[in-house]
Parts: C-alpha cells; structure tokens; sequence
C-alpha cells in the first residue's frame, strides 16, 4: 500500500515539474538548458514552437 502511494507521489511530482519546465519555455525564461538535460536545445525549442503554434499564443 505505502509503496504504491509513493510511485502516485513521484508521478505527481513528476507531471508537476514538467508542468513548470513547459511554463518556463512558454515565457522564454529558459535559455540554457544544462548538460545533464536529456533534452538538446533544438529539441526543447522545437516542442516550445510547437505548443505555441498549438494554443496560438502571444508572447
């Protein structure tokens, strides 16, 4: 029981900090990504060109 509330927390954790990354690249604030990012720079701005597109929205 307890091992299962923990995976639910770190899922939550999880979505909750992707939320804030997907944040951060709507509002530019990220312009360096650091090294031990999977995610390469090219990749991270394609995805934030993409929601943009995606939910028309004005910088």
């Amino acid at each position: 029981m307890k091992s299962s509330q923990n995976s639910r927390n770190e899922k939550k954790t999880f979505h909750y900090f992707i939320t804030n990354v997907m944040i951060d690249l709507l509002r530019g604030k990220i312009t360096q990504i650091k090294a031990s990012c999977r995610f390469d720079l090219g990749r991270i701005e394609g995805i934030r060109r993409k929601i943009l597109e995606n939910h028309d929205i004005k910088k």
